[in-house]
């Protein structure tokens, strides 16, 4: 068995050395493929972040425009505090 043992690693290693090659080869391939898709979904991104920026100008507008329905709602609960409030001058 001790006499075969060289003659098995001599033959091994090349196929060792492939299989390594092409372990790391097919890591590069999907590597590449991974980044090829990434970018291929930039239009998707950028759709997306086109979105977004609508819906936070869009949440911006709502909340100026809840901000000024609530200063008219104070301004008018004082009005009518204030009417309430007030004697009778007529």
């Amino acid at each position: 068995m001790a006499e075969f043992l060289p003659i098995l690693l001599v033959l091994l290693w090349p196929l060792f050395l492939l299989s390594a090659l092409g372990g790391a080869g097919y890591l590069a391939w999907r590597a590449v493929r991974a980044l090829e898709a990434k970018g291929a979904s930039a239009p998707e991104l950028v759709a997306l972040r086109e979105r977004v920026e609508l819906l936070e100008e869009q949440l911006e507008a709502q909340s100026a425009e809840l901000r000024r329905v609530a200063d008219g709602q104070q301004f008018t609960e004082k009005l009518l505090e204030n009417r309430a409030n007030a004697p009778n001058s007529r």
